[in-house]
């Protein structure tokens, strides 16, 4: 079953023990939703009797390897930083397990070249890039922004910052930066952020902006406290890795939120959603959420042992006795189905609360 196809289902009449068992999920991201969207519009002045319905034209994707869409090997059949789903042939198809961002496109029944089987007209462009951080690097969220004019019919998502809130961490491990150094440079780089997310707004563009993942809570900070960083030898084991990289993750998440401009900003042209609010709720108390993270569950280690963006969910791409739907975490530092799945219910209950 598609993604959008699952949503709408979830709100089905007539399911009864179904709806029982979804509702925990169903309510605690409606009330979020709700609370989220009323401060940002009462902060902001914004009314939802004062806006129109939005119907993009287009969607832009911009961002890191949450959003990234490679279909490099297989054009027209992306592969993403996750887990790829298989069709009932074992063949890959980009349109099982889709990401959040696909589930967005859905809902507007826009299509990306990067996932496209059936030829159709291309109305979503993801500009997303592996490694790609704040500022610098070759594919930075400026150059993503700058690589084709907006127009006021775009929605846009920004998902930016993982590969800032490790760098910044690797900096102080190597004692390149102090703790409170730290600290200014990751508020700096989600003011930085937002800064930029200004400028998509003024173009009449509207956004749905994306805080990054608590990452104290990722299997790339449980491995730290214990044994160096895989890829750099020279970043050492450390015991406090986890509370150190959930206050990064805040202090980058507090500047994204507070520095898009609520003078000129509102409901009207952007909405917020929260992974870092799903990833503390899924480690918290998983069997809240046993409707999208099927048990037997894992919260704490990546399910894929393949490499991405090359994990499939088959058995031979995965850890032993793993099952990719009951994992939280696909690779150290990227979302398996299930949290992608949770996101997209935010996501359609956000789209469908906010004025545009």
């Amino acid at each position: 079953m598609s993604l959008l196809k699952s949503l709408r289902a979830t709100s089905r009449a007539g399911e009864a023990t179904a709806a029982r068992r979804r509702r925990p999920l169903a309510v605690a991201l409606a009330a979020t939703a709700v609370v989220v969207g009323a401060a940002v519009l009462a902060a902001c002045g914004g009314s939802v009797s004062q806006a129109t319905d939005f119907e993009p034209g287009r969607l832009i994707v911009l961002g890191d390897e949450h959003s990234v869409l490679d279909d490099s090997t297989s054009a027209g059949n992306a592969r993403k930083y996750g887990v790829n789903g298989l069709d009932s042939s074992g063949n890959r198809d980009c349109t099982v397990l889709p990401s959040v961002i696909q589930y967005v496109a859905s809902r507007y029944g826009l299509v990306f070249a990067a996932c496209n089987p059936s030829n159709a007209t291309v109305t979503a462009w993801n500009r997303a890039r592996a490694g790609a951080k704040v500022e610098g690097g070759g594919n930075s969220l400026a150059e993503q922004i700058a690589s084709g004019a907006l127009r006021s019919d775009d929605l846009v998502t920004v998902w930016i910052g993982t590969h800032d809130v490790i760098e910044v961490y690797r900096q102080f491990n190597k004692g390149q930066l102090s703790e409170a150094g730290a600290l200014a440079e990751i508020e700096r780089r989600g003011a930085a952020a937002a800064a930029q997310i200004n400028g998509v707004l003024a173009t009449g563009a509207r956004a749905l902006v994306f805080t990054v993942p608590d990452l104290g809570l990722s299997p790339y900070a449980r491995a730290m406290v214990s044994a160096a960083d895989p890829d750099d030898a020279t970043i050492g084991a450390d015991s406090a890795a986890m509370s150190r990289l959930t206050a990064l993750s805040k202090g980058f998440n507090a500047y994204l939120r507070t520095a898009i401009d609520s003078t000129r900003y509102d409901g009207r042209n952007f909405g917020l959603i929260f992974p870092d609010e799903v990833v503390q709720a899924l480690t918290s108390k998983p069997t809240s959420y046993l409707t999208y993270l099927v048990s037997p569950y894992n919260v704490s280690s990546a399910v894929c042992a393949a490499a991405q963006p090359a994990c499939d969910n088959e058995t031979a791409d995965l850890v032993s006795s793993g099952v990719y739907n009951g994992y939280l975490w696909a690779s150290p530092l990227w979302f398996s189905y299930p949290a992608h799945h949770l996101l997209a219910v935010q996501v359609n209950t956000r789209l469908s609360a906010l004025p545009f």
